[in-house]
C-alpha cells in the first residue's frame, strides 16, 4: 500500500471518529492503556473481513514492521524517522541500532495525536553539532555571543544519542521577555528545555527534508547547555543569511527574541 493511500485513510478514520464524538484526549487515554488487547480484536476483525471478501490476508504490521507507519500516519511532515535521518545527515544505521529503535516508546505515542502539529517526532542519531556541521553545507552559523563570551568547545561536540524524541516546533507561548529561570516555570507539565543538540539535530533534519523551519524567523531558543559562567547556549532556526544560527546569551537577560521550546524524551 501506498504511503499516500494510508495516510488518506488515516485521515477518513480520524474524520468518522471524530464525527461520532471520540474526541484526540480519548484516544490519548485508549493508547496509554497498558491493556493492549483491542488492538489484536481490530487486527481480528480486518483479517476476517479480507478472508471473506478473497482479498490478500492483512499482516499485523503494529508487531512485525514496528509502530513507525501508525506514528508516520499521525505525524505527516513532522515524522523525521530512520529513512528521513539517513537521507538528511548521510549516515546508516546498523542491524543492531534499528532493532534499538525499531518501537517507538508508549510515553511518546500516547501523545502523538494531541502534538501532530505543534512537535516533530525525531529518530536520533549519535551526532553532536560539530558532527552536523561537518556532513551538512551552508545551513548553519555560530555567532558571536552579544552577553560576553562563546565558547562551543564542550556542548558541541556530545552527540545526540540514540533515541526517539518530540521537539516543539514553535516558542511556547508568553516565554519571551523572561529570563531562563521564568522560562523554566512555564515548561508544560512532562517536557523539558532541550539541548543545543537537540535543536540543531531535529531542526536541520527538518529543514533539510521538508524545506520548513524550527520556530519563527529571527527568534532565539534557551537551551539547557552553559558556553561560559551564565551565557546560555541559544539556537535560531532561520537567522544569519537564512542559516540556523547558534549563539549565547545571559540567563537574566530579557528579550523580544529571546523564547524557550520544549522536548519530550523517550
Amino acid at each position: 500500500m501506498k504511503m499516500g493511500s494510508f495516510k488518506n485513510m488515516w485521515k477518513q478514520l480520524q474524520q468518522a471518529l471524530f464525527g461520532r464524538g471520540v474526541t484526540p484526549a480519548m484516544l490519548t487515554a485508549l493508547l496509554a492503556l497498558n491493556d493492549k488487547s483491542w488492538i489484536d480484536e481490530i487486527v481480528a476483525v480486518l483479517k476476517k473481513h479480507s478472508a471473506t471478501n478473497g482479498e490478500q490476508p492483512i499482516v499485523d504490521t503494529m508487531q512485525i514492521e514496528s509502530n513507525h507507519e501508525v506514528a508516520r500516519a499521525i505525524m505527516g511532515t513532522n515524522f523525521l524517522g530512520l529513512a528521513e535521518i539517513e537521507k538528511a545527515y548521510g549516515v546508516k544505521y546498523t542491524p543492531a541500532m534499528r532493532a534499538k529503535m525499531k518501537i517507538i516508546p508508549d510515553e511518546l505515542m500516547k501523545v502523538l495525536v494531541t502534538c501532530a502539529e505543534t512537535h516533530i517526532l525525531v529518530a536520533g542519531f549519535q551526532l553532536s553539532i560539530d558532527d552536523i556541521n561537518q556532513k551538512t553545507t551552508n545551513v548553519m552559523y555560530f555567532s558571536p555571543s552579544s552577553d560576553g563570551p562563546f565558547e562551543r568547545k564542550h556542548f558541541a561536540r556530545i552527540a545526540v544519542g540514540l533515541r526517539w524524541f518530540l521537539l516543539r516546533k514553535e516558542v511556547i507561548q508568553n516565554s519571551k521577555m523572561k529570563t531562563y529561570g521564568e522560562q523554566k516555570g512555564i515548561i508544560p507539565l512532562g517536557e523539558e528545555l532541550p539541548y543545543a543538540r537537540e535543536v540543531v539535530f531535529g531542526g536541520v533534519a527538518l529543514f533539510l527534508t521538508t524545506g520548513e523551519r524550527l520556530f519563527e524567523r529571527l527568534t532565539f531558543v534557551r537551551c539547557k547547555d552553559v558556553s561560559y559562567k551564565s551565557c546560555r547556549v541559544c539556537v535560531s532556526a532561520d537567522n544569519y543569511q537564512g542559516k540556523l544560527c547558534i549563539s549565547g546569551f545571559h540567563d537574566r537577560r530579557r528579550d523580544e527574541i529571546l523564547g524557550a521550546c520544549s522536548i519530550l524524551n523517550s
